[in-house]
């Protein structure tokens, strides 16, 4: 009785699964692309290729999840595992816009990413500094755009400027370095031009596409980085004002000298202002981060130099358009007030004779002058006298001078 009790129960459960398993129904295609869209959307990209392999499984014949799985596996650079799934698309579909991509990751796959870049000349021990280092970079491509490119860049570096230093001076008297970064199908170039005997540093900016050697917009390069047009102007001029404001302070002691606030404000306003702004250099760093080198503008030296400038990497200053204020004071002497401390100052009183040339004496009004430096306003007297007792040569002549703080009173020699 027990065993056909435990048979018939076995039976029953059997049947139950057979009928659960007879109800679900399996996933669509569609199901399983989206599925792979929403995985790659949350960056889940293991369980995205999951995704994306099974929706070619249950229909080999569509080409969208072709494409997304190689676009995966691209930007992931595992350009063999892009390559083998287009080729199986390819050989599914017999698609042209599969065999454009196959092209793309077949070219990305056969370029030696190590040696994408290196020199085309390495020129040392020259100059009138140690360690001096000159190198002119070569992109490792071999298609007609590139070889066009190298040879401008080579041209550019060695005879503007190489050649050029050693014609004029017999010596170099510029060091030149690179750095370069690979951000999908993008290859961005910088190269740095530093004067040996001054502070100042020129830069050359090239965006290459490593399919086809083309250069690239800017607009194309910021799109790529994730910004809109509107986003990268925005940061690049918090980035420049955060930088021009870098190591100060508005409390600091220069920012007493209104003539040096005036110098600072005009200089960040330059900065920020939507033409230099609009002058910046984009480019993307090994981080994928975009940079730019822009002119930030200077209070010693040139008017400007440039700077690189990370965009996702800036300490941000949230008031960096605001200037400094100048220095204001207030007036409490009145000028009836300033004459008296000037006849004071000099003992002076009305009809008062030089006791040794017998001139008679003026206390005289000079007006105002305002500090550049202070922002202070000071009342100028002047105590004069007339020379000779002639009326057709008799004039009238400065003896002292004196400036008067309107503020405080207190009385200067020396112009404020």
């Amino acid at each position: 009785m027990e065993i056909d009790m435990i048979r018939k129960i076995f039976i029953i459960l059997v049947a139950l699964c057979v009928l659960c398993s007879c109800g679900q129904q399996s996933p669509t295609w569609q199901e399983q692309y989206d599925l792979g869209i929403r995985y790659l959307s949350e960056g889940n990209y293991e369980e995205a290729i999951i995704a994306f392999t099974a929706a070619i499984e249950i229909d080999p014949k569509r080409v969208d999840a072709y494409l997304a799985l190689s676009e995966l596996y691209m930007d992931q650079e595992d350009y063999e595992a892009a390559v083998k799934i287009l080729e199986q698309g390819l050989s599914n579909t017999d698609d042209s816009s599969i065999q454009v991509r196959l092209d793309e990751a077949k070219k990305m796959a056969s370029i030696d990413f190590e040696n994408l870049v290196s020199d085309a000349l390495s020129y040392s021990g020259s100059g009138e500094m140690e360690g001096f280092e000159y190198h002119i970079p070569k992109i490792n491509l071999d298609d007609s755009a590139t070889v066009q490119l190298n040879q401008e860049i080579y041209d550019t570096l060695k005879y503007e400027r190489l050649e050029a230093d050693v014609s004029e001076y017999g010596y170099a008297e510029h060091s030149a370095s690179y750095e370069w970064a690979v951000n999908g199908d993008v290859l961005s170039l910088v190269i740095e031009v530093e004067g040996t005997m001054w502070a100042w540093t020129d830069y050359y900016i090239y965006n290459v596409s490593i399919l086809d050697g083309t250069r690239i917009s800017d607009e194309s390069v910021i799109a790529d980085a994730g910004f809109t047009m509107d986003e990268y102007y925005t940061k690049t001029e918090q980035a420049l004002g955060s930088s021009y404001w870098d190591g100060w302070n508005r409390t600091d002691e220069m920012f007493q000298d209104n003539g040096f606030c005036e110098m600072f404000n005009a200089q960040l306003k330059n900065t920020i202002s939507r033409e230099n702004v609009e002058s910046a250099l984009p480019y993307m760093n090994r981080s994928g981060q975009l940079c730019v080198i822009a002119p930030i503008y200077s209070l010693a030296g040139a008017d400007y130099y440039y700077h690189k400038l990370n965009l996702s990497d800036f300490v941000f200053i949230p008031d960096y358009k605001n200037g400094v204020e100048l220095q204001t004071h207030a007036v409490n002497i009145s000028q009836d007030q300033a004459y008296q401390i000037a006849c004071d100052y000099w003992n002076f009183t009305p009809g008062d004779v030089d006791g040794e040339t017998g001139f008679e004496m003026f206390v005289t009004d000079g007006g105002t002058v305002e500090s550049q430096s202070t922002g202070k306003t000071y009342y100028y007297y002047l105590l004069r006298w007339w020379v000779d007792s002639d009326p057709d040569s008799a004039h009238m002549s400065t003896c002292d001078w004196i400036y008067i703080d309107a503020e405080t009173g207190e009385c200067f020699f020396d112009t404020p």
